[in-house]
């Protein structure tokens, strides 16, 4: 086998939203393994800046998260201090620059750019991305049949990130505050939404 093959293996890693087993690839160009999922999309077969659109939260895993981080880190912008914080992996750049691009009509290289950022910090578990591209997801006209299932995975993930932290907090005898899920968002109370 050359360098560039992969090799296949099955993991019987089974998925609870889409319930098939997952299929993972070695790609030693890179020397990461990338899970593939049952879904019309294959992160393998389509360019991480096009992950944002195509890829739903349970099928991008660490390895992707490896290859995503390392394809924006060999990006040079000249937009500003937020594109370049963005392509960085800082959260509050990559929302400011997804706003900047908003309303999305067309996809673009600047499209792709900005939201591949807060997929990166979406991947890396930060809350405010995550909501930020399931919010971008259901407002922008994709070329595909798949947005509405593609910010509901990532709505899911918020919360499923919600609970994980929930139950971190409990196991080393924090006590988290009330959870409260209003508009598809699980927020704390303290964070307005119990008023």
């Amino acid at each position: 086998m050359t360098r560039n093959q992969s090799k296949n293996v099955t993991a019987s890693r089974t998925n609870p939203t889409l319930q098939d087993t997952t299929t993972v690839s070695r790609d030693d160009s890179i020397g990461t393994e990338l899970t593939h999922c049952h879904w019309p999309f294959n992160a393998g077969n389509t360019s991480p800046l096009s992950w944002w659109r195509t890829m739903p939260a349970q099928c991008l895993h660490e390895a992707e998260r490896v290859l995503l981080r390392d394809t924006l880190s060999k990006i040079a912008v000249l937009g500003g201090c937020e594109w370049v914080g963005a392509m960085r992996g800082d959260p509050a750049a990559s929302i400011a620059v997804a706003v900047e691009v908003m309303p999305i009509a067309n996809i673009t290289l600047q499209v792709d750019l900005a939201l591949s950022a807060v997929l990166l910090n979406a991947l890396d578990g930060n809350a405010a991305a995550v909501l930020m591209l399931s919010h971008v997801l259901r407002h922008t006209p994709l070329d595909h049949p798949f947005g509405k299932e593609l910010a509901v995975s990532w709505m899911v993930s918020n919360l499923r990130g919600a609970i994980k932290t929930r139950k971190t907090m409990a196991r080393k005898g924090g006590k988290p505050k009330p959870l409260v899920v209003r508009d598809n968002t699980a927020l704390p109370l303290d964070m307005g939404a119990g008023e």
